[in-house]
């Protein structure tokens, strides 16, 4: 229901037929996806971010893999996904943890504080 106030005058020239009306179930629009940016594990339970059909880019959501196969299985997945062997996968590369600055340099320094000891050891030999 809208107040007649809210209303406004078409200006332009009038479509030759009216836009497709999004499928419904259960009284709702339900959504369609359009594309898997990206998949994750989360506490064991394997997500996909999905892109949603006439929705920005913002408001795509992490969906259970399981619960995206069981409303969508004909959406192709395998060309997008790699979660086989169990391994957490994103775009076909393995994670590997990047070392942080702080580490790097505590690694240095360690390193050089065995070599002075090395050194040390040597001349008192």
């Amino acid at each position: 229901m809208f107040h007649v106030g809210v209303l406004k005058k078409f200006v332009g020239t009038p479509p030759d037929a009216p836009p497709p009306l999004s499928s419904i179930q259960n009284g709702t629009v339900a959504p369609e996806p359009l594309r898997v940016e990206r998949a994750r594990l989360a506490r064991g339970v394997r997500q996909l971010l999905v892109q949603w059909r006439g929705e920005p880019a913002e408001s795509a959501t992490w969906e259970d893999l399981d619960v995206f196969r069981e409303q969508y299985p004909t959406f192709q997945l395998e060309d997008e996904l790699d979660f086989e062997e169990g391994r957490d996968v994103m775009y076909g590369q393995a994670y590997t943890r990047r070392r942080r600055a702080r580490d790097v340099r505590r690694a240095t320094y360690r390193a050089a504080r065995t070599e002075d000891v090395h050194d040390q050891d040597t001349i008192g030999a």
